[in-house]
């Protein structure tokens, strides 16, 4: 891994900034086999996660569970899926190695049928109008 030069960690004393500010570098992340890499998700297809190790420990599985209208439901179970598969990487990001048994997470994504809600599109709704209202009452 290259190492990119650090910004100045403090602004210049006589500098026209409004405000001081300190950098903070990234910390590295612990990874299995106590591998250490500063991006999530190269340190999870390079190492895996870090409760995957001899100690038997790691989950063979995730239960999901969702909640919302059918179709809502549908689409966000096949987008899991899709990308549980992998996400090849580009230029910019690292491939994502996906959250199968064989690689990435190394456990498998579970939808719980118990687990998916049905709450139909006036319930949706209500709790939309909801959630903005204690959004906007704390910011006030």
């Amino acid at each position: 891994m290259t190492a990119r030069p650090a910004p100045p960690s403090v602004s210049p004393a006589g500098s026209s900034s409004l405000v001081a500010s300190t950098y903070f570098p990234e910390p590295l992340l612990q990874f299995a086999d106590d591998g250490l890499h500063i991006d999530p998700k190269a340190g999870i297809a390079r190492y895996g996660p870090r409760s995957w190790t001899a100690s038997g420990r790691h989950p063979t599985r995730l239960r999901v569970g969702l909640i919302g209208t059918p179709e809502l439901i549908e689409a966000a179970r096949a987008w899991m899926s899709s990308r549980a598969e992998g996400v090849l990487g580009d230029v910019n990001n690292p491939e994502f190695p996906g959250w199968m048994p064989d690689r990435g997470f190394f456990s498998a994504l579970e939808f719980d049928e118990p687990g998916m809600k049905n709450s139909g599109r006036p319930n949706c709704a209500r709790c939309w109008r909801s959630s903005r209202r204690r959004t906007a009452s704390t910011l006030h």
